[in-house]
């Protein structure tokens, strides 16, 4: 789950902002959790408060408070969540790197380049984000990616098993497989309903993969032959058929 802020006191233009993400986020078949925000005081509040965002679109002509002070702020508690400035002057972009901004988006904005900045945010997230995000009952949580041992889906209820517990939330395992493909870690899908973290497997059978908590998973037969081959190119040794 990614978790995405829109701030702008234009209702019109969060408004078209978050059902165009919603789009986007459809369409790479990853889940987001939106909020929307009409004053930069208003979402300094949230973050003070302890709500935490992986992409921030940031308008900078507010009334009460706007985007530059409300970023140098946000920055003071997370200096992580990537900027993205919708605006309506270029003239506040040599300003503006001064919280670090990932991208710079001029109103009237191009849908084209909305996408792609979204999609570009969205990749640098999966590519070095070092923990697995979800949400239950609209809050969001993370664990390190390092810690999972796998993913065990039962229909729309997915489980992930790691070495401190199992946690609940709702997901297709076909959704969680698209948000690591491009994570630091490594994870098989080794059966339709099991996603492992190929560090925490311990040994691989022929028709099963045993992980380092002592779990014997099973491995679907058309996958067998994908599995083995991977399993065994990491440790150096030759296919035995």
């Amino acid at each position: 789950m990614i978790s995405i802020a829109i701030c702008d006191d234009d209702i019109y233009v969060s408004e078209d902002i978050c059902q165009k993400v919603k789009i986007f986020a459809k369409q790479a078949d990853i889940s987001v959790n939106l909020e929307v925000f009409g004053d930069g005081r208003d979402i300094v509040d949230d973050i003070v408060n302890g709500s935490r965002y992986d992409i921030i679109f940031m308008d900078i002509e507010m009334r009460y408070m706007n985007g530059m002070v409300a970023a140098q702020k946000i920055r003071k508690i997370d200096k992580t969540a990537l900027l993205i400035y919708v605006t309506n002057h270029s003239k506040y972009a040599i300003e503006a790197y001064k919280v670090q901004p990932f991208r710079f988006l001029v109103k009237p904005y191009d849908e084209k380049m909305l996408k792609q900045y979204f999609l570009t945010a969205l990749k640098e997230i999966l590519r070095e984000d070092l923990y697995f995000r979800y949400s239950v009952n609209k809050k969001s949580y993370k664990v390190r990616l390092q810690d999972i041992l796998y993913f065990e889906s039962q229909g729309r209820v997915a489980f992930i098993v790691s070495e401190f517990g199992i946690r609940k939330f709702n997901a297709k395992l076909n959704s969680i497989e698209n948000m690591l493909a491009d994570s630091k870690s490594e994870f098989w899908r080794v059966h339709q309903s099991y996603l492992v973290n190929r560090k925490h497997v311990y040994n691989i059978g022929y028709s099963d993969v045993e992980m380092s908590n002592g779990a014997v998973l099973s491995i679907s037969e058309e996958r067998r032959k994908v599995i083995r081959e991977k399993y065994f190119d990491k440790i150096g040794a030759g296919i035995i058929e």
